[in-house]
């Protein structure tokens, strides 16, 4: 059936407040197509189509894992303050403990140093604290059902470009001349792009795009691409719908193991306190 007018705009509504409207376009259906964009056809002549998304699909999973990873972080969070009340003898231990669990949080949260960034050995260890796992969450919610973008060809780090390929134009002037510069514009949901789907142990491993520009008399010069379609160290190739949901199902049992470990040391922190031991 086809939506209401007010169903259409509370979608609306909601896809533009959370910055969702580049989740709900790309997750709709579309024509399979070969590598060079020719449309594949089945046996009868039609074209083969992917099937897409549905919108109630993209706009409950999207907002439902938004609202799991806060309050999941939240109930976590509460279970540490609670744990360090348990444990500690005094106000002085207490406000020695509480930065070293914060600190933690914020190095291996994936946010301020992203997973390309990270050492095989971080990486590993980050899967066991509660903010990377939260941080895990919150991207698969910001680019599910997201088609991967192009991203950049001569970069250590993959960056990923916005989806409609939008620039960044800067003006200014110079010798009283006023001059403008086009930059590609990085996607807005980089850091999660990068957390989901570049490969930590292969970053920078790609043949870097380029074409071949003839000279003449047997001379000619390398020119190289700024953006690709794919990498070696990236999951997907551009055009992929992002519909991966595993990421964000493990790092929910990983915060839901921490909430159950921390209300146990409480428990035992508050017998042991009863008894004098």
């Amino acid at each position: 059936p086809k939506p209401s007018a007010t169903a259409t705009r509370i979608a609306s509504s909601l896809a533009s407040f959370f910055y969702l409207t580049d989740n709900i376009l790309d997750s709709g259906g579309r024509q399979e197509t070969f590598a060079d964009g020719t449309p594949i056809k089945d046996r009868d002549g039609k074209p083969r189509m992917i099937p897409g998304l549905s919108l109630t699909n993209v706009l409950t999973t999207t907002l439902g894992l938004k609202i799991l990873a806060v309050l999941a972080a939240a109930l976590v969070g509460v279970a540490l303050g609670l744990t360090i009340s348990a444990l500690v003898r005094s106000t002085t231990q207490a406000v020695m403990w509480v930065p070293l669990i914060l600190i933690p949080q914020i190095l291996f949260g994936g946010f301020v140093i992203t997973v390309p960034e990270m050492s095989m050995a971080v990486y590993r260890f980050s899967h066991l604290v509660p903010s990377f796992s939260a941080q895990r969450v919150m991207d698969v919610s910001n680019i599910y059902g997201q088609a991967t973008p192009f991203l950049t060809n001569r970069t250590k780090i993959p960056l990923f470009l916005t989806s409609d390929g939008s620039k960044e134009k800067l003006e200014w002037e110079e010798n009283g001349r006023q001059r403008s510069q086009e930059y590609d514009r990085i996607s807005l949901f980089n850091t999660s792009w990068q957390n989901l789907i570049v490969y930590p142990d292969r970053v920078g491993q790609h043949k870097q795009e380029s074409t071949r520009v003839e000279n003449g008399d047997n001379d000619f010069r390398i020119e190289y691409r700024d953006t690709t379609s794919n990498r070696y160290d990236v999951r997907y190739g551009k055009g992929t719908v992002f519909r991966f949901l595993l990421p964000a199902q493990l790092s929910l049992l990983t915060l839901g193991a921490w909430a159950v470990g921390c209300y146990l040391v409480i428990l035992l922190g508050l017998r042991a306190k009863q008894t004098g031991k």
